[in-house]
């Protein structure tokens, strides 16, 4: 059995989970564009690592989403797909429209 490591990574962008969203799951890279960060996110709920999820979110929004609750949702879907519709950077705020696929 192939490892997810050498795995196409599950956000679809074509490369392996290690050269993709492995690194900023690691810590060892962070986000540089709003559409990777929600692919990042998308991964980690598809890997149950609410941690992530977690510290990508502003301190406003930790408040409001403790990691107990993200490892409950995450661990009650199974996500199936992740198709980005569109991104758009603009000089201080991004938009990414996105559909996800999960039961």
């Amino acid at each position: 059995m192939t490892s997810l490591t050498n795995s196409n990574c599950l956000c679809g962008s074509q490369h392996s989970y290690q050269d993709c969203c492995q690194k900023l799951h690691l810590g060892t890279e962070q986000a540089t564009t709003a559409e990777q960060l929600m692919r990042s996110r998308y991964v980690a709920y598809a890997l149950k690592n609410a941690k992530y999820i977690y510290q990508t979110y502003v301190q406003a929004k930790q408040a409001e989403n403790p990691v107990k609750e993200i490892a409950e949702f995450a661990n009650s879907c199974r996500f199936i797909k992740l198709a980005v519709v569109s991104a758009e950077q603009h000089e201080s705020t991004a938009d990414v429209e996105f559909c996800v696929s999960y039961f």
